[in-house]
C-alpha cells in the first residue's frame, strides 16, 4: 500500500478480519527503492473485527516527510485498503494487491 506523511497527503490503511480466529498482522515500511525504512510493527485483530491506522500512527518515529510503501502480511486471510487524506479534508481509497 502507498505510504506518505508530512507535507504530502497523509496515508493510512484499513484492515478487516472476516475470519473466526485472531489475525496477527505485520506492517513493514519500505522506502521508494524498496529498502526497509525501520523496524516492522505487529498488531493483532480479533475475529470479525476491523481497524484503521495512519502510517505515522504505526511508525511514530518516521519523521515529518516520507514517501514509500507499507507491506502488510497476516497469518490468516484479512481484507485491507489504503487511504489517502489531503490536508483540506478530501480523501480517496486505493486498492491493495497481494504479493505474487
Amino acid at each position: 500500500a502507498f505510504a506518505s506523511t508530512g507535507d504530502n497527503p497523509n496515508s493510512g490503511v484499513a484492515i478487516a478480519n472476516p475470519g473466526t480466529g485472531t489475525a496477527t498482522i505485520t506492517f513493514q515500511l519500505l522506502d521508494t527503492t524498496g529498502t526497509t525504512a525501520g523496524p516492522s510493527v505487529t498488531k493483532t485483530l480479533a475475529a470479525n473485527n476491523h481497524t484503521a491506522f495512519f502510517i505515522n500512527q504505526l511508525f511514530p518515529n518516521l519523521g515529518s516527510f516520507f514517501v514509500g510503501t507499507v507491506r502488510i502480511t497476516s497469518d490468516i486471510p484479512v481484507v485491507s485498503t489504503a487511504l489517502l487524506f489531503e490536508h483540506d479534508g478530501q480523501f480517496s481509497t486505493f486498492p491493495v494487491f497481494p504479493l505474487q
